[in-house]
């Protein structure tokens, strides 16, 4: 195919789709046509007016790389003075034949000169890389058309959890508030009893996400519109034909007529939702509450799928209709879009939330579009298989034709020769991500190819990567799994795999085998057992027979095979734990690269632990995992021990000189007392400098790994330090939610691929298929084929299905109409989906390749299973040997010819031996042990326990102590509920709009914007609203004429609502003169935290103050005076300790009066 790929390069003049299989070199395609286009002659571009789009960070720094490589040979081989005929070479393309290709003429070496010169000084500024990236980009470029701040910074999603969470837990307390529990049309109280808070939550955070319009979301959650009309109408139909070609009156056939039925009910809007309601039909619809029966004779496997999936859908369907959730979907939409607008006014911009807002700009403001358009001359993308429909969208518009401006996409018309993309449908494993099979087909082949859009597809099927050994039985069995035509919007058909002649012939092992684990009769039926014999034998067998024995081409060289050849592919990371035991065991260096593999590590946990343990010397759980880590040194024995003599507690030192403690207690106690006194960023440093955590790490197994994975850990906490309003237990409690539901977050990545030494022996690399595509490796062995690949879906989603702008959702059991749509779509693109992953698992190979299975009698022809899938490519002389119900010997080698190919089919039986079987846990309980005492005197004696844990108090404000010496007198006991909180929101509304308030701006404005900020805050569905809203405008209308309000026009303001925490050894002096208290006493060894209003500048001197909105007058005041003096007094000494400046004092300023109380 080298005249396609040079066609490909060179043309200019049409829309270009490149699909390239694995392995055909389509990165090295891709810089050849940037090199063609900066270089060509004439109408050469500028690097500056390309973009070239890549699906990951990493191979757009491959891309800008390999550029860099060839624009500095181009410019060695062009220098003024250098030899004529020195043609600098573009990989497998010399120039010379690129440029003569249809009579273009080569330009001359001081345009090439000039040319790459050029290139290279605007490599770093061109827009090589994501199209995240790029959304970015015009974000910046265009802040007012997209509605972002101009420094807006670019959020993971891990910044846009904690404060979804935040704000829904505020929109929690006013929608559960005391203000609706009598409402009678309130719709939690019937919800709450039938769906989960937790699932509520979930949806709630699926709807936030910006991906989901969320004007759409109440037409696809409950009526038939469009497109969900004509897909229930397409089902009927099926139906119909279903029932036509079987006339028997079976269960089958009976349920098929009831969900015909079902769907033209549903259709003409008279499906009896109450199941129990009597009518017409009633009784024929009762029959889709049966089970589905198995496939009868009769029935081909293909009709019976089909009528499984249409009954499952007509099943829940009267469910979808009568959705408990309809009721709550509107407060819900509009909480996902206050929480939106509100995280993009604090500065962020979520990954998809670019991508969205980019679209829309490119959409919705023409002078936006046509600049871009002008700007950009070329746009190259690569892996345009695994772009979501929203990236399509934005391509779709930059390539439009000079002078469109299409209002959506379908009416958009490309540019002739702007487009170039390569991808492969055949390697489309990103579903989860967003990529839609149904609308990549789409674009290509009604947008790029279509005759108006004057495009050209390009195949490239010559493979640079594979020798013909594994390519002949690829090309054999995957020929006979995908489609012999293509499926549009589900599967493509199969292009063959060429190998480019090698000289080198393979080495006797370099073949494909296939390994099948059979377990005995004791794992029988076991999944995990069956996996764990799995796992032991591939280190086994790796450990005895591979690992420096065989051998393998690398680098032009024969040489034994090290662990860095290696790679174990997984298809879904979950059981990854079991082979890395397996190789943990048998002493073989590894390297886990899972997408949630981090929090999982040991040495990471440990390190979680020593901070739990640290930061809380209550935590007994913590404490157990320091003990027993490297770092604490005890044996299960030791600890039980200790919880035997009540020791389990670092605080206590040794009672006598037989008592002995572990030693780390000292260490833990030391910490414990100075990390109170210690900066954020710094406590993880004190931890690695009092403890041997890096000595340890490196000295275990893992070695250089660990050490990375605690380097990486601690690099982590730092981070998590700087964001706003994290404490350090704020910290912790972040690492325990990682570790309970790890993030995507791989282990710390020891080097660049390509950056180790050849002699060294490196180590074996175990990761996901999807995190292996895009890489190869000598040798590859794809285990647990037998696992059954599980949907990614919560139990809470919401997702929009892009062609039809259909929103599908679930919460708990129940799901939406336009959730069975979509649900529908997804499982359907699911079970495609799984043969690309095959077939991408089995192409990453460069010399060997090994199959690996374990079979359970039970599932052995599992169609779940990747094993299930490509055993119905085998012929039937190879099934006979793979069967684990076929009789043979307990292990067995065979070789087979596939295509003139030899591959290796291996049996092994599995033995208990090969697997570590942990015996059941038998019961501890001891009948004798059985305490004699009543339960009423043990019941009083943990009462006694817990009033004496609870008298201690660990954390104390200056407000409660004000407050535990006299109640506000306008808040007394006798005060409605709806009082308190409508006081408590006034004092917040307060000191909101003095936060923000400019005191040298005209005084006469503080009314106006006190409303405008309290109606931003306040909910309007709140009763007393208005109310709270109107006294807040009757405060600030006082306090803006006020001596206090010229007092603080005339100072310099240093800090508003500074938040401050110091250790408090024990309450001040009273002021008043009052003795220490029993009160005073119990706040030893606390913290007192609180937030000082504002901090000033006046006269020469510094001053607090502190804002009142109190009622008052002049019988109260000096009550108030008093009660608050001791308040104000902590202000000052908060102040003093925590900046080292020196106060005059406080102010107490009251804002209904004005009146400002000085306190020295």
């Amino acid at each position: 195919d080298q005249q396609s790929r040079i066609q490909a390069i060179t043309t200019t003049d049409r829309n270009v789709v490149v699909v390239a299989g694995a392995g055909t070199g389509k990165t090295t395609l891709l810089v050849n046509r940037l090199l063609f286009l900066v270089l060509r002659d004439p109408h050469a571009l500028s690097l500056r007016e390309l973009i070239a789009l890549t699906f990951t960070r990493k191979a757009a720094h491959e891309m800008k790389l390999r550029l860099r490589e060839q624009l500095l040979a181009i410019l060695a081989a062009t220098t003024p003075g250098a030899h004529a005929d020195q043609v600098p070479v573009v990989d497998c393309e010399p120039l010379a034949t690129v440029f003569a290709h249809r009579g273009q003429k080569k330009p001359s070496n001081e345009a090439m000169y000039e040319r790459a010169q050029r290139a290279l000084e605007d490599l770093e500024q061109s827009q090589i890389g994501t199209l995240h990236s790029f959304a970015a980009h015009v974000l910046r470029l265009y802040p007012l058309e997209a509605g972002v701040a101009p420094g807006f910074q670019e959020d993971d999603g891990s910044l846009f959890a904690d404060y979804f969470n935040h704000e829904w837990e505020l929109w929690l307390d006013e929608e559960l508030g005391s203000a609706r529990i009598h409402d009678p049309e309130d719709p939690w109280r019937p919800i709450l009893q039938r769906i989960k808070l937790q699932d509520l939550q979930c949806l709630a955070h699926a709807l936030a996400d910006e991906s989901i319009p969320l004007s759409t979301c109440l037409a696809s959650a409950t009526t038939l519109h469009g497109p969900l009309r004509e897909w229930f109408q397409e089902l009927r139909d099926q139906a119909k034909r279903l029932r036509a070609d079987s006339t028997r009156t079976y269960v089958l056939e009976r349920m098929l007529d009831a969900a015909i039925l079902c769907f033209e009910q549903a259709l003409a809007g008279s499906l009896l939702q109450d199941r129990d309601a009597q009518g017409a039909g009633c009784e024929d619809l009762a029959m889709l509450q049966r089970q589905i029966p198995p496939k009868t004779q009769g029935w081909s496997n293909e009709a019976y799928e089909a009528a499984r999936h249409i009954l499952r859908v007509a099943q829940a369907l009267p469910d979808a209709l009568n959705n408990p959730l309809h009721a709550l979907l509107p407060r819900l939409i509009g909480f996902a879009e206050t929480c939106r607008a509100r995280f993009l006014q604090s500065g962020w911009v979520t990954f998809n939330g670019l991508l969205i807002r980019a679209r829309n700009v490119l959409r919705d403001c023409p002078h936006v579009r046509r600049e871009l358009k002008s700007r950009y001359r070329a746009i190259v993308v690569d892996e345009f298989q695994d772009t979501d429909p929203v990236q399509y969208e934005c391509l779709l518009y930059l390539a439009e034709m000079w002078g469109g401006h299409a209002s959506h996409w379908r009416d958009v018309r490309l540019q002739p020769g702007k487009l170039f993309v390569v991808g492969d449908p055949k390697q489309s494993i990103y579903a989860f991500r967003g990529a839609d099979m149904q609308a990549y087909d789409e674009i290509i082949h009604e947008k790029v190819l279509a005759g108006s859009s004057y495009g050209e597809p390009y195949h490239l099927q010559s493979n640079f990567r594979s020798h013909r050994h594994l390519l002949a039985p690829i090309n054999a069995w995957f020929r006979r799994l995908f489609p012999s035509h293509p499926q549009r919007g589900v599967q493509p058909d199969y292009q063959p795999l060429i190998p480019v002649q090698d000289e080198r012939p393979p080495c006797s092992q370099e073949r494909l085998e296939i390994h099948v684990v059979s377990p005995d009769d004791a794992q029988n039926g076991n999944m995990e057992a069956a996996t764990r014999a799995e796992a032991a034998h591939i280190a086994s067998w790796l450990s005895t027979e591979v690992l420096g024995r065989e051998k393998i081409w690398n680098n032009g060289t024969i040489t034994p095979i090290k662990p860095k050849h290696v790679a174990i592919l997984l298809p879904a990371f979950t059981d990854a734990v079991l082979y890395l035991d397996a190789l943990r065991q048998h002493g073989i260096p590894y390297r886990a690269e899972g997408e949630k593999h981090f929090f999982e590590r040991q040495e990471v946990l440990d390190c979680i632990n020593i901070l739990r343990a640290v930061a809380n010397p209550d935590d007994q759980i913590a404490l157990v995992g320091v003990l027993r880590s490297p770092v604490g040194g005890c044996t299960d024995a030791d600890i039980a021990a200790l919880a035997l003599q009540r020791r389990l507690d670092y605080r206590r030192d040794s009672g006598s000189a037989s008592e002995t403690l572990p030693l780390i207690y000292g260490v833990l106690r030391d910490l414990h007392r100075s990390l109170g006194h210690m900066p954020l960023p710094d406590v993880l440093n004190a931890v690695f400098h009092a403890l041997p955590l890096e000595e340890l790490a490196a000295a275990s197994m893992d070695r250089e790994q660990a050490l990375a994975n605690v380097w990486k850990l601690r690099d982590i906490v730092a981070e998590l330090a700087t964001r706003p309003g994290f404490t350090l237990k704020g910290i912790i409690d972040k690492l325990n939610q990682w570790v309970g539901d790890p993030p995507d977050e791989p282990g710390a990545m020891l080097y660049e691929e390509g950056m180790e030494y050849e002699e060294s022996e490196g180590a074996l690399r175990v990761l996901s298929i999807h995190r292996a595509k895009g890489l190869e490796f000598p040798m590859v062995v794809v285990a647990g084929l037998h696992r059954e690949l599980r949907s990614r879906k919560s139990a809470a989603w919401a997702q929009c299905e892009w062609t039809t702008g259909v929103v599908g959702m679930q919460v708990g059991p129940y799901r939406t109409i336009g959730g069975l749509y979509v649900s529908s779509k997804l499982k359907q693109r699911e079970q495609a989906e799984r043969l690309r992953l095959l077939y991408v698992a089995m192409t990453r190979a460069k010399r060997r390749l090994v199959l690996s299975t374990a079979i359970p009698y039970s599932i052995q022809g599992h169609r779940q299973t990747l094993w299930g899938l490509l055993r119905q490519a085998f012929s039937p002389d190879l099934c006979s040997l793979v069967d684990s119900s076929t009789p043979s010997p307990s292990s067995f080698s065979r070789e087979l010819l596939i295509d003139g190919s030899p591959i290796l089919i291996r049996r092994i039986k599995g033995s208990r031996d090969e697997v570590q079987i942990y015996p059941p846990i038998t019961p501890a309980w001891n009948s004798d042990c059985r305490t004699e005492k009543p339960s009423r005197e043990l019941w009083e004696r943990r009462k006694q326990t817990w009033a004496q844990q609870t008298a201690h108090r660990r954390f104390l404000s200056p407000t409660g102590v004000a407050t535990s010496q006299g109640s506000p007198g306008d808040i007394s006991h006798s005060t409605s509920r709806s009082r308190v909180s409508s006081a408590l929101l006034l004092g917040e509304l307060a000191h909101r709009v003095l936060q923000a308030w400019d005191f040298s701006a005209d005084p006469h404005a503080l009314p106006d914007f006190a409303t405008t900020v309290g109606r931003a805050r306040v909910p309007t569905s709140m009763p007393w609203a208005e109310e709270v809203l109107a006294e807040l405008r009757e405060i600030m209308t006082v306090f803006s004429t006020s001596p206090a309000y010229q007092l603080l026009h005339h100072a310099h303001i240093l800090g508003r609502e500074l938040p401050f925490a110091v250790p408090w050894p024990s309450i001040p002096h009273d002021p008043r003169g009052s003795t220490e208290s029993q009160e005073d006493v119990r706040l030893n060894g606390c913290v007192m935290e609180g937030v000082v209003d504002v901090l000033y500048r006046y006269g020469g001197e510094v001053w607090v103050a502190d804002y009142k909105t109190d009622r008052v007058d002049a019988i109260s005041l000096p009550q108030r005076i008093e009660l608050y003096r001791g308040q104000l007094s902590i202000y000052t000494m908060a102040i003093s300790r925590c900046l080292g400046m020196s106060l005059a004092g406080a102010h107490m300023i009251f804002l209904r009066t004005g009146q400002v109380i000085t306190v020295r």
